[in-house]
């Protein structure tokens, strides 16, 4: 077996290579989840031998998982020698020339590695920006080169992990998950295209409380935690989801998981939950996942990293998080390019996109400032609730342009008579009446534009009834809330126009820059 080698692999190990001619440097380099890192150590790794053939390298990473990963791209490029293995959770104690291992095995052994000369980070965001942890206890005793690989090169609390007081490493020299080369790879077909959905139905956080910078577990679980919760997210998780072959789903604890799964198999959704009490062989669920018949794979931290399955092509987000990192870990889950598979859909009830922002333009934690409460650069499509960036000029899912839409109408409405104060999040309005129009565009599909009246606010709703994915099917959805029962095609839809029930009230969100329509009354 080998390695395709891509162009942006090798131009990243030759960064590498080149930011080492200063024996000062200790630098670092982001690479998006999916992207190949393991292929870009193995050729740094390559470069570093050429020139220093007898010195001695050693892989530190923090789960078994990405030890794995390592050592079999490792063992491609180095096959005449025996790649070693350093873990207790794989009952290997192996010393060789290049040695993957596990922090929580080798700092128990410190003096094994002593005189290793150069050691690769994989997940460098791990090793503190602080004078403590077990990385920083292990490498400050070492005289070894430094060099770290991570999708996301920040920490919660500090902000960029080469950049600040205190910090290990101290140089980016290659940066792929910027919006230009992200969005470049994504292109190329190097990485699936992840469409951010927000449902209907989205879980409120706003008054959990925190710690160590995110949500307390504990009153997360208390919080969202509930059947009727899980039931309608299921529900609707089903309809939009129902094309789409492998569901993974990222739950808040043990129980919830558990909760999920029963539900998810319940509703005929063979699923399978992992997390660290469950006692049944953890390869045989993930294979059974895979390569086998379970559609959907429940879990808790199991899979944040080093979780390789190109398969996926949903993702259901009902574990809110204020972690940037963590966010990013959890959705770059999909984006692993796989046969058929046209994108990836993030049904994102956490709101942890909204919150954070998008994942190749994630808002970064700066130390001082609190993780998650600013304002992500995202906006909704009106169209089909797709979140992009907010400087998309069109939704990557519908075709929506942004450029040429028309922002709310503002002005006193019959649910304003009252209120007067700071415009909330959510508001009901009254809707007076339901203006129809048919919207055409060349090359695109023909939709229909609802205008809703209430009072002097107007506030547009499109069906885009004969476009593919997440857009079509949210149309049919709306349409038969609506009582209709005709073909689904823009003709027949609009000439039955006025068959169709108008709601009473309708629930806007006005926090996105096209405020859009979460729920209705009728």
């Amino acid at each position: 077996m080998k390695y395709e080698q891509r162009w942006y692999q090798a131009e990243c190990a030759q960064a590498l290579w080149d930011a080492m001619a200063d024996t000062e440097c200790k630098p670092v380099v982001a690479i998006p989840t999916g992207a190949g890192k393991t292929v870009i150590l193995a050729l740094f790794i390559q470069k570093w031998l050429e020139m220093h053939p007898h010195d001695e390298i050693l892989v530190l990473t923090h789960t078994k998982k990405i030890i794995q990963q390592d050592i079999k791209a490792l063992e491609i490029f180095f096959p005449d020698q025996h790649i070693g293995a350093y873990s207790a959770g794989l009952q290997r104690r192996e010393h060789q020339q290049i040695t993957v291992g596990g922090i929580q095995s080798i700092i128990k052994n410190p003096n094994e590695f002593r005189w290793a000369n150069l050691v690769i980070v994989d997940e460098v965001h791990k090793v503190s920006h602080k004078n403590e942890g077990s990385y920083r206890k292990l490498l400050d005793t070492m005289q070894a080169r430094l060099a770290g690989l991570s999708a996301t090169v920040f920490r919660t609390g500090h902000g960029y992990i080469y950049e600040g007081k205190g910090t290990l490493f101290n140089k980016l020299v290659y940066d792929l998950t910027s919006i230009k080369n992200y969005n470049r790879l994504e292109k190329e077909g190097y990485l699936a295209p992840l469409i951010a959905v927000a449902p209907a139905l989205q879980l409120d956080s706003s008054q959990v409380k925190k710690s160590a910078g995110d949500y307390n577990v504990k009153a997360l679980a208390e919080t969202h935690d509930k059947e009727t919760i899980t039931r309608e997210a299921l529900k609707e998780a089903l309809y939009y989801g129902k094309n789409y072959k492998k569901w993974l789903v990222f739950a808040i604890d043990i129980e919830h998981a558990e909760h999920i799964t029963d539900q998810l198999n319940d509703l005929g959704i063979l699923s399978r939950v992992l997390h660290s009490r469950v006692s049944d062989d953890e390869e045989s669920i993930l294979n059974s996942f895979t390569h086998g018949k379970t559609r959907a794979l429940v879990s808790v931290e199991k899979i944040t990293t080093g979780f390789d399955a190109p398969c996926v092509d949903l993702i259901l987000m009902l574990r809110p998080t204020m972690s940037a990192i963590l966010h990013v870990q959890m959705a770059g889950r999909g984006v692993r390019p796989f046969k058929n598979k046209k994108h990836c859909l993030f049904l994102d009830y956490a709101g942890n996109t909204a919150r954070l922002g998008p994942i190749n333009d994630v808002i970064v934690p700066k130390k001082g400032n609190k993780t998650g409460e600013g304002e992500a650069p995202t906006k909704n499509c009106p169209n089909c609730r797709t979140i992009v960036a907010a400087i998309r000029k069109e939704c990557p899912s519908c075709g929506h342009q942004f450029l040429f839409e028309s922002k709310l109408t503002t002005g006193a409405s019959t649910d304003e008579i009252v209120a007067k104060g700071e415009q909330t999040k959510e508001r009901w309005l009254t809707v007076q009446r339901a203006q129809y129009n048919l919207h055409t565009k060349p090359g695109r599909p023909d939709s229909i534009l609802i205008t809703y009246h209430c009072g002097l606010t107007k506030v547009k709703e499109w069906l885009c009834i004969e476009h593919g994915g997440f857009a079509g099917q949210k149309a049919k959805h709306v349409l038969q809330y609506r009582g209709y029962q005709g073909s689904f095609s823009t003709f027949a839809v609009f000439k039955a126009k006025d068959t169709l029930k108008v709601p009473k009230q309708i629930l806007v969100d006005f926090t996105p820059k096209y405020p859009n329509i979460t729920n209705a009354r009728f």
